[in-house]
This record gives C-alpha cells, sequence and structure tokens, in this order.
C-alpha cells in the first residue's frame, strides 16, 4: 500500500547570504526531486524514513549553528527589527520537532500497515457458543467502537490542523517567490538586507513544509488504523450474529443487563443527590453574600459563576437519571419475559417497555 502525498521541497540557505544552499542540501533536494520543487507523486512509508532522517539531520545541524545574538546584529545593521531572530530561531526549532514527529509518523504507518495486513489474513473470529462468548465479543465490539470514535474525532482535528499549515505553506512560498526576485534583482548595495529576509521566510517556508510533512503521514498512519479497527469490528460483530445468540435473552444474561442497569442507576441518583447538595451550598452562600452592604465583587463573580456550572450539572444529572431509569425499566420487562416467555403481561410489559 503506497500513499500518494505531496513530497514539499524548499531552497534552504540556513548558513549564509543569498539563495546557495549548503552542499548537503543540494544533494537531498535533488535526490527528492530538485530544489524548489513541489512534487506529487507516490511513495511508501519505508523509501521515505532515509529521507526524513536526512532532513531532520540538516534542521538539526541548522538549530545547532545558528548563533541567534550575530544574526540580530546583521538585522539591526541591515535596518531590519533584531527580534525577528528569535522568529528565524523558533522556525528552527519547529522544524526539527515536525521531522522527527514525521519520523514517528512515517513508523506509525509502516506498524499500523502491517498490523491491518495481518488483521486481512487471519481468519474471522468463531462464533460464539453461549452466553458468556457473546458477552464478551459484545464487550469488544463496545470497546472497538469507542475507540473508532476516539480516532475519527482525533483526525478530524488533524485534518483542520493540516488546512491551517497547508495554508501557511502556500502563503510562505509566495512571500519567498517574491523576496527571492527581489533579491534577483536588488542592487550590490541592498543584496545583504534582502539576502536576510529571503534567509527568513526560508526558515517558515521549511517549518510550514515539515509540518505539512508530519502531519499528512500522521493522518494516513490512522486512516490504517482506522481501516484495521473497523474491520476488526466487522468481523466480531459478524460472529456474534452469526451464533444467533446476540439477540437471544437468557434468564442470565437478562438479569446481568439487569444489574448493570440497576447499578448505573443508583450511581446516577448519588452523584445527582450530590451536585443538588452543592447546589444548595453555593446558593446559600450567594444570598448571604448578595445580602451584604458591600459584598467584594470578585468573589460575587466567582460564586455566580460557581452556581451556573453546578445548575447545569444537575440539568444533566437528571437528563442522565431519567435515561437510566427508562433503561432499567427496559431491562425489568426483558427478564419477565426471560422468565415467563409466555405470559402475555410479560410480553405487554417488553412491547410497552420498547415503545416509550
Amino acid at each position: 500500500m503506497m500513499m500518494r502525498i505531496l513530497v514539499i521541497v524548499s531552497v534552504l540557505g540556513l548558513w549564509g547570504f543569498g539563495r546557495a544552499p549548503a552542499q548537503d542540501l543540494q544533494a537531498l533536494f535533488k535526490a527528492v526531486g530538485g530544489s524548489g520543487a513541489v512534487v506529487e507523486r507516490e511513495v511508501d512509508a519505508e523509501e521515505q524514513l532515509p529521507w526524513a532522517r536526512d532532513q531532520l539531520a540538516v534542521a538539526q545541524k541548522a538549530q545547532k549553528e545558528f548563533d541567534a545574538g550575530t544574526f540580530a546584529r546583521q538585522l539591526e545593521a541591515a535596518d531590519l527589527p533584531a527580534s525577528r531572530a528569535e522568529d528565524l530561531k523558533s522556525d528552527l526549532e519547529a522544524t526539527v520537532r515536525s521531522y522527527g514527529a514525521g519520523i514517528d509518523a512515517l513508523t506509525a504507518v509502516i506498524e499500523n500497515r502491517k498490523a491491518l495486513e495481518a488483521v486481512k489474513a487471519a481468519p474471522p473470529p468463531t462464533p460464539p457458543l453461549d452466553d458468556k462468548g457473546v458477552d464478551e465479543l459484545t464487550a469488544q465490539a463496545v470497546t472497538l467502537g469507542r475507540d473508532l470514535a476516539s480516532l475519527e474525532t482525533q483526525m478530524g482535528l488533524g485534518e483542520s490542523f493540516l488546512g491551517r499549515q497547508k495554508t501557511v505553506l502556500n502563503e510562505a512560498s509566495r512571500e519567498l517567490r517574491r523576496l527571492n526576485e527581489e533579491f534577483d534583482s536588488a542592487p550590490a548595495t541592498s543584496k545583504p538586507r534582502s539576502a536576510l529576509l529571503v534567509r527568513l521566510a526560508e526558515a517558515r517556508s521549511l517549518a510550514a513544509s515539515s509540518s505539512v510533512f508530519a502531519v499528512s503521514w500522521r493522518l494516513y498512519a490512522d486512516q490504517l488504523e482506522l481501516e484495521r479497527l473497523e474491520l476488526t469490528l466487522g468481523n466480531v460483530k459478524a460472529a456474534n450474529a452469526a451464533s444467533g445468540l446476540d439477540t437471544l435473552f437468557s434468564k442470565s444474561r437478562a438479569q446481568a443487563g439487569l444489574e448493570a442497569a440497576t447499578k448505573t442507576l443508583q450511581t446516577v441518583e448519588s452523584d445527582l443527590n450530590t451536585a443538588r447538595e452543592n447546589l444548595a451550598k453555593i446558593s446559600e452562600e450567594l444570598n448571604a453574600m448578595r445580602q451584604q452592604a458591600s459584598p467584594d465583587e470578585e468573589s460575587l463573580s466567582l460564586l455566580m459563576n460557581a452556581s451556573s456550572v453546578v445548575e447545569k450539572t444537575v440539568r444533566g444529572y437528571e437528563l442522565w437519571l431519567a435515561g437510566a431509569q427508562l433503561k432499567e425499566q427496559s431491562w425489568r420487562a426483558v427478564v419477565a419475559v426471560a422468565n415467563d416467555p409466555e405470559s402475555t403481561s410479560a410480553l405487554v410489559a417488553a412491547r410497552d417497555s420498547a415503545a416509550i
């Protein structure tokens, strides 16, 4: 499995003025399509790892050799803000972090791909033969579902971040092209100042491109893991369905479900009572403070905010309690049917419970 990804290459003159990069950078850029190019091609994680490690080494060297004090003085001499030396330093640090994260992401891609292929090659789970087996697969399905939901949320955040970083990269690339053109046409007396601006833009462009590189591969690693989880979940559900037991409620399963629902109901009731007690205490303190001639405004504001938060908490527990009560009622009906499948009243109760 290969990934179509943008291999973004920037020309970085990190150790001198002008646009000429260091020799080791030139070799790296040539290996991936030439300096200043944006190449779209099929690449594999194993193929990208050596390149990413080389890029990390180059970035670490640039970070180590950069002298912010010297660069700040060069900026001042060129009538540029000395504070921009810290901007360049930050961009170099960000580049090192991004290539490190990119290497981790590439490693995750390799591992996740192997895990996905293993699931594809493995025989499907054996259908359970009893209630215990059904419960075990059901619990596994619940865990897989939670993992999927968490991963999908994570990927959504990653995609949003990637979109923002691509925008930053596009802006940085345009700015770098503009400054390079100005450098080419600048008179000799303006070359040093123009070179400094190019150097700043190069660092910003590399920070953005390395971030896009890392996040792109991380999303691909997550996509492979998502496919593995979905496939595993599908296999688990299919095995449960093949047993024919997943839709049947024996006495033991029905009783276990009722006990779990009752325990949840009791926990919610306890938490709701605690929240109501806290709200009563805060309300008393708030009323007492409002009756003061000159209440402390900051303390009053804190109590009002706390009261608002606890009120919302109480309301949330009340809604949760209503749902827990309905769930317990439903399980009681299931238990009644499991204990006496021929009972008309039990079937009617189960029907009414399902309709609620």
